[in-house]
């Protein structure tokens, strides 16, 4: 089953993520310089206004939130909205931004810059620790996306879109450092590039399709898809796990342009059972 829980309310919505301390689930709309937030429960959503993008949040497992917002590492207070700088990255302004970001399970929060442009490899991977020391992880990227932690297996995953595969590393829990980068997941022939990514409990990830109006669920050591999901919206930008259980798969969407508007439903928020 899938319920469309926020219809269209957004132009370029991303990075959802739950916050299993009070029940919520967050996203940004990365263009409009806002966030949403909607309590499970109630369902009512709540929108904050933010003075810069902020392209990522997520809960830092201490009861707040840390997140990106064009060329920063932030902190968010999840009950006023209040956005304090954490550190700032010397990124050329309009050329290159932040993008795609997570806290890890160490309260490092990991995320990466793009080419504004989507053609130059100029992005990088970036790690905050908690001692608010920045260190670079990975360059030549052009749109660094999806990234999750395989904790068991000790592995991390990662996604530079327009390579069109998503890549494996290598990694020690704790330690901001990865290695040993493989193809774990190769879209091939199928629609749309790999945008946004999770992991499930059994050590699957699933993949947004931008352009390609699904999501993906993939074996990651084998290389091989377990299903499709499809979205009624062509650009798919993110999914993450959340609800009382983490049974739910939440999903987001941006608008399309020109003859893609239509039915399609981009710009909304989706939510979908693990086991659909």
């Amino acid at each position: 089953m899938l319920e469309n829980i926020a219809q269209r309310i957004d132009t370029l919505a991303e990075g959802p993520s739950w916050d299993a301390k009070r029940g919520r689930l967050y996203w940004v709309d990365i263009p409009a310089r806002r966030f949403h937030y909607t309590d499970w429960e109630s369902r009512k959503i709540i929108t904050v206004e933010t003075p810069d993008i902020m392209t990522s949040l997520y809960p830092d497992g201490k009861g707040g939130f840390m997140g990106t917002s064009s060329d920063s590492f932030i902190q968010m207070d999840p009950e006023t909205g209040k956005v304090s700088p954490l550190a700032k990255i010397d990124i050329p302004a309009g050329r290159v931004r932040f993008n795609d970001g997570k806290c890890d399970s160490y309260g490092n929060y990991w995320a990466g810059t793009m080419d504004t442009g989507e053609k130059k490899k100029v992005g990088k991977l970036y790690a905050l620790d908690s001692g608010g020391k920045v260190q670079i992880l990975l360059e030549n990227l052009t749109i660094s996306n999806g990234l999750c932690w395989d904790l068991d297996r000790k592995l991390f995953y990662h996604i530079d879109t327009p390579t069109r595969k998503v890549d494996a590393y290598d990694y020690s829990p704790g330690k901001l450092e990865i290695w040993n980068r493989r193809t774990a997941v190769d879209f091939g022939s199928l629609p749309g590039n790999p945008d946004g990514m999770t992991i499930d409990s059994n050590g699957k990830i699933w993949v947004a399709h931008w352009g390609g109006g699904c999501i993906s669920q993939w074996d990651p050591v084998k290389g091989e898809r377990i299903k499709i999901l499809k979205i009624p919206a062509k650009n798919v930008t993110s999914c993450a796990f959340g609800g009382t259980d983490m049974e739910k798969l939440f999903i987001t969407t941006a608008k399309g342009s020109g003859n893609d508007i239509g039915d399609d439903m981009g710009g909304s928020v989706f939510v979908a059972d693990e086991h659909f």
